[in-house]
């Protein structure tokens, strides 16, 4: 039996602009959920599977529906930077 590896994410910044400064943190933990959760069902992207580190993001975009929970608002960021490493639209180095 093969113990579970370990993958350690580090989001330096985040900027989102129109959402209220209190929503922070559940924006921050929706986003920590939905990521692990994609990485545990799909497995990490095949880009990242030697290890490193990526550079950044950017030009990642999400639709997000009007008057969404903060909850919700960070699946959706998580959404699409799992697609971003994958190597879908919004990844770049």
């Amino acid at each position: 039996m093969t113990s579970p590896r370990r993958i350690e994410v580090e989001i330096g910044e985040l900027v989102l602009h129109g959402f209220a400064p209190g929503d922070a943190r559940r924006i921050a933990a929706g986003l920590e959920r939905e990521l692990a959760a994609r990485l545990e069902a799909r497995g990490v992207p095949a880009g990242l599977e030697r290890g490193g580190e990526l550079g950044s993001l950017r030009g990642l975009s999400v639709s997000i529906p009007a008057g969404a929970r903060a909850d919700v608002v960070g699946s959706a960021i998580a959404g699409g930077i799992h697609t971003g490493v994958s190597g879908g639209t919004g990844h770049g180095r």
